[in-house]
């Protein structure tokens, strides 16, 4: 009996615990705008700017330009569905990026074999690459530590960081696309601390005209 007594206690404690819809609207809202606050969308490389001579499956930047522009964008995760509604958009664009010979890259810190679940659950056609320990995104100043009030309700979510990235450091990158001519500069850019907000793939392919 007291055993029972205890757990009632315990799961009552859980429930009264939990947040609230409108509570997680305003966890999630605050939490972004304090990441605003920290000008982190200011030290992201800007437009015209020459993008940094990173590695890209296994060959520099600079040698995938030779073929044509780069389309580099930046997704959280396959557990995040903004991310996956813009990277199916580039999917079913896919046809008019060919066109203008722009070749896409879409990073996430995910594990390979999330990636490669991502891109196979989404009937993907174009590369999406792995970024262990933000290695890449790190160096562009696109990575955060994720707060733990916000980590906690992602737990709730199912969506363990951890186990999805290899590591224990709860950080994510901020979502960023940017669009590189094949001289190395930035054609167009996309960054937001909101994670709602994504690049309009309409500006993408005129960027490039």
């Amino acid at each position: 009996m007291k055993l029972i007594v205890t757990l009632f206690l315990i799961l009552g404690l859980q429930t009264s615990w939990a947040m609230t819809k409108e509570q997680r609207k305003k966890l999630f809202s605050e939490s972004i705008q304090r990441l605003k606050d920290s000008k982190i969308e200011e030290k992201a490389p800007k437009l015209n700017e020459k993008f940094p001579e990173v590695e890209l499956n296994g060959k520099k930047l600079s040698a995938w330009l030779e073929n044509g522009p780069v389309l580099f964008t930046v997704y959280r995760g396959g557990w995040c569905p903004y991310c996956v509604k813009q990277l199916k958009e580039y999917e079913s664009n896919i046809k008019k990026f060919e066109s203008k010979k722009i070749q896409i890259f879409a990073i996430s810190p995910e594990k390979e074999n999330e990636v490669a679940k991502t891109k196979k659950k989404n009937k993907l056609s174009f590369a999406l690459l792995s970024d262990k320990n933000h290695k890449i995104l790190r160096t562009l100043n696109l990575v955060f530590k994720v707060e733990d009030a916000v980590e906690k309700e992602y737990q709730g979510f199912g969506i363990n960081l951890a186990e999805n990235q290899g590591n224990t450091a709860n950080e994510l990158p901020i979502p960023a696309t940017y669009l590189i001519g094949k001289d190395g500069k930035i054609l167009y850019a996309f960054v937001d601390a909101d994670y709602a907000k994504r690049a309009s793939t309409a500006e993408i392919l005129k960027a490039v005209e």
